[in-house]
């Protein structure tokens, strides 16, 4: 693991399926961060 990398997480109880739902939803809108800008130096997250 990059001493680097940036750790992803949520720190309030929430439900399970609202936690996937805004995991995946930050996924999409990172890889359409990273798509529209690629020339950007993008830090890996864990």
């Amino acid at each position: 693991m990059s001493p680097d990398a940036l750790f992803d997480i949520q720190i309030k109880r929430i439900h399970e399926y609202k936690r996937q739902l805004l995991n995946v939803m930050e996924t999409v809108a990172q890889y359409n961060q990273i798509r529209a800008h690629p020339e950007k130096r993008w830090v890996p997250r864990v």
